[in-house]
């Protein structure tokens, strides 16, 4: 599947592929959001997940590694 692929899925089937096809590889605290981050074949989805109303508020695709610098502070690396 390609990120066109992905946007061009209802709402429904798009949260059905993150469930069953991405592995979820990190998430990052925003004020009032949740961004967990999920890599589905060869792409990424943002899930923003509004903390005070329980629920999503947005998936954001994208193939561009550039996006990914957010995460990166985040992730642990051996010296």
């Amino acid at each position: 599947m390609t990120v066109e692929e992905f946007t061009l899925l209802p709402y429904a089937e798009r949260l059905s592929a993150l469930t069953e096809q991405a592995v979820c590889v990190a998430g990052r605290d925003l004020p009032k959001f949740k961004v967990l981050l999920y890599q589905l074949g060869s792409f990424y989805v943002e899930v923003f997940y509004h903390v005070n109303y329980n629920y999503i508020t947005e998936l954001m695709p994208f193939d561009s590694t550039d996006l990914l610098s957010p995460y990166l502070a985040n992730i642990p690396l051996p010296f």
